[in-house]
């Protein structure tokens, strides 16, 4: 197609009218775009009673024991996530994720953002948290549990690692339609009988079949599964974690997996003091043990959406002594420790960005 000096001149024309281009206009038309764009951009997080030297002692720590393999997990959570909460936040969306059968009779039914876990012990099922609401029961948990052949008939302990929403919300809803007995720490209770009768989730009520865990080491036993609870303070009151034995679905390995209940930095002195304490404490418990399998309810914690998407492809010989893949969840006994441990340092590097003082 030939352009005409005609068609060129009206093309020159349309450019040299355009604002932009305009050498009178080009200065507060950007000024004008600029205020306006930067309006929505989301904020850079500054610390202005940050303790430099203690924020780089920590942060260099968690650093070195990370290393390799640990090095998305320390860039997310000790450098990204402090500086970029809001970013972070926005990335953290709700989205479809197929339920899954990650070890053997152990099945993800939960969601991008939270997550959720179904145990068949051979007695009945226990659920590690509820996600965020009885809608997300109906839509996401029950439906996932019917991929494997049960109801939620089949349900019956319900453990809520903490009193956040997004833990507790779907729990009353289990109680009232199913029966299922709900387990929480004393200060998980307190707080969630404090909320208003109002509150949206409602949340569980401590009924006859409720149990309340007032120390370490405390076991659910159902089946063929012991669930063994250990109070972690510090993300909240009444955050409790998890060490539970799962099977490898293809290799058959006995393995001990940790499920800690709540990673995500407190946000005053003496609760992230706490955190840090029992984040070690955990992970001297876990090593004791021998965990190897790190589990959360959080995506950003256990990358349980690639490691869903990572297990599909995973293939084993006969004797499932040769994979094509090792289990992704199962990152070893000094790789898990050194996650608790490496969490703790950040947690102290975030108390030192405030300018906290730890009392321990």
């Amino acid at each position: 197609m030939k352009t005409t000096l005609a068609t060129a001149l009206a093309l020159a024309t349309i450019v040299t009218a355009c604002p932009e281009h305009d050498a009178a206009e080009r200065p507060a038309a950007r000024q004008g775009r600029q205020a306006n764009l930067l309006a929505d951009y989301l904020p850079y997080v500054e610390y202005p009673q940050a303790q430099t030297a203690n924020v780089t002692k920590y942060v260099v720590a968690a650093r070195k024991l990370a290393g390799d393999d640990l090095y998305a997990y320390f860039a997310r959570d000790c450098i990204y996530q402090p500086r970029y909460v809001k970013l972070d936040d926005a990335a953290f969306q709700s989205a479809l994720a197929p339920a899954t059968e990650v070890f053997k009779n152990f099945y993800f039914v939960g969601q991008a953002a939270w997550s959720s876990s179904a145990y068949d012990t051979g007695d009945g099922l226990v659920i590690y948290d509820t996600l965020a609401s009885s809608a997300e029961i109906e839509s996401i948990v029950l439906p996932g549990l019917a991929k494997f052949g049960f109801t939620g008939h089949d349900i019956k302990y319900v453990l809520v690692s903490h009193e956040h929403f997004d833990h507790y919300g779907g729990a009353r809803y289990l109680q009232q339609n199913f029966g299922a007995a709900v387990v929480a720490s004393a200060d998980c209770w307190k707080a969630l009988e404090a909320l208003s009768p109002t509150a949206n989730p409602a949340p569980p009520v401590r009924d006859a079949k409720a149990i309340t865990v007032t120390k370490d080491a405390t076991e659910v036993k159902l089946g063929n599964v012991t669930t063994t609870i250990y109070l972690t303070p510090g993300h909240t009151n009444g955050t409790m974690s998890y060490l539970l034995p799962v099977t490898d679905l293809l290799t058959g390995d006995r393995l001990l997996a940790g499920m800690y209940g709540g990673s995500g930095a407190s946000r005053t002195a003496w609760s992230l003091g706490v955190q840090a304490v029992s984040l070690e404490r955990f992970a001297n418990i876990a090593r004791k043990n021998k965990a190897s399998v790190l589990l959360s309810s959080h995506h950003s914690r256990d990358r349980s959406m690639y490691n869903i998407e990572e297990v599909a492809l995973r293939t084993c010989d006969k004797q499932g002594h040769k994979c094509n893949l090792d289990n992704p969840w199962n990152v070893g006994v000094d790789t898990y420790y050194r996650w608790l441990m490496m969490e703790s340092l950040c947690i102290r590097a975030q108390a030192a960005r405030g300018g906290f003082i730890l009392s321990q």
